[in-house]
């Protein structure tokens, strides 16, 4: 059960992912100034982050998937 609930938390971060990326994609091709700032600032990274010390939903997953490991 749960890792079947895990895998379930990986299929909505892929799918938040796509969905990200195609409202990047929206934003560059009518609004390119707003575009430039929201890359700059990593809006559309919005499971995961460069600072390694941001949680985030993909540091949740990866937690839930070391302690299923561990138990």
């Amino acid at each position: 059960m749960e890792h079947s609930a895990l895998n379930k938390l990986h299929e909505l971060r892929d799918q938040i992912d796509a969905l990200a990326d195609q409202a990047a994609e929206i934003v560059r091709e009518n609004f390119p100034t707003h575009w430039e700032f929201a890359e700059d600032y990593c809006v559309f990274q919005m499971t995961s982050s460069w600072n390694d010390y941001n949680q985030t939903f993909s540091t949740l997953i990866a937690d839930i998937g070391k302690d299923l490991e561990d138990a």
